[in-house]
């Protein structure tokens, strides 16, 4: 009896990762389908420089949109000339968050619904890790994209439905770089990397009918990354604004007291003392003594200009 697909990908059954559940490589497909299509042999296959832009990265020139074009759902071939293209261009896209903010998140679901929407696309997507990782080197047909770099298959899962318990589907991811190492069976991943095409591959790779297939969304994988929390980040963001609050409260702070300590050390209006008015101390209280003897000596002033004259 076949086992179907959400069945043996819920992550509520322990049995599920075992290899039993694993996608078949391509190559353990003895069916008779259609067979990889061989490139043409070139001496030496096109160069992979990081591009600046993630625009830049996915210019595909005009033979590659010929390949590219030429990409049906439903097979059961993986490593067309189509895949090579992809591989290469995924390694072209920068490095960070500029591909990360480009990346489109489309619903799971619709990459079985509409797998032609996208067809070459950039993707952004949460999965688990799904318990195999296949060097899948040996198979690569050299090139004019890709010649003869190594090759990766990792098996991943994505939730399809927030039902409890939630309903798992398997993805296969092909990396043009080796995986992260020490991956754990349920690890939360972040895959982003080019949408490649809808394959039906075989559901078990050693035992059961060959004939009986089922169909795994395929994405060239430009990184397949432990998530990145939102909650941390928002935290930092937070964290950020309050300190920026801080440093402009304080520099506040001490301009004003620096305006306030200039103020009252400023120069004071000068007030000439006029004998004739009171003399006052600073005080504001009257010296009488000094009245006095200033009394005396206008009047013996007056006494001498009077005989001057």
């Amino acid at each position: 009896m076949r086992i179907t697909a959400i069945l043996c990908f819920s992550l509520t059954i322990p049995a599920f990762f075992h290899a039993g559940c694993a996608v078949a490589p391509p190559d353990a497909d003895k069916s008779g389908d259609k067979q990889p299509i061989t490139m043409p042999r070139f001496k030496k296959p096109l160069s992979i420089i990081r591009a600046e832009t993630v625009e830049d990265a996915l210019d595909y020139s005009k033979d590659e949109k010929i390949v590219l074009g030429d990409v049906s759902d439903s097979e059961s071939t993986l490593g067309s000339p189509a895949m090579y293209v992809l591989l290469r261009r995924a390694e072209m896209l920068p490095e960070g968050d500029k591909t990360l903010e480009e990346a489109e998140r489309p619903s799971p679901k619709n990459l079985w619904r509409e797998p032609g929407r996208y067809r070459n696309r950039l993707v952004r997507l949460k999965v688990f890790y799904a318990g195999r990782a296949t060097l899948w080197t040996e198979n690569v047909v050299s090139g004019r994209w890709w010649g003869r770099r190594d090759v990766w298959v990792v098996d991943v899962l994505v939730e399809v439905e927030k039902t409890k318990p939630p309903s798992y589907e398997l993805m296969v991811v092909v990396m043009g770089h080796e995986p992260p190492k020490n991956l754990k069976n349920r690890q939360p991943l972040e895959l982003v990397g080019l949408f490649y095409k809808l394959a039906k591959l075989r559901e078990d790779a050693e035992e059961g009918d060959p004939n009986v297939k089922d169909e795994y969304p395929v994405i060239v994988a430009s990184s397949l990354l432990p998530p990145r929390s939102e909650e941390s980040d928002f935290r930092w963001a937070v964290a950020v604004m309050i300190i920026a609050v801080m440093i402009m409260l304080f520099v506040f702070m001490r301009l004003r007291r620096g305006v306030s300590r200039q103020r009252a050390a400023g120069v004071r209006e000068y007030q000439p003392t006029r004998p004739d008015n009171n003399v006052e101390a600073a005080t504001g209280e009257v010296d009488e003594e000094l009245q006095r003897q200033v009394k005396l000596h206008q009047a013996e002033k007056r006494e001498k200009d009077a005989d001057n004259a």
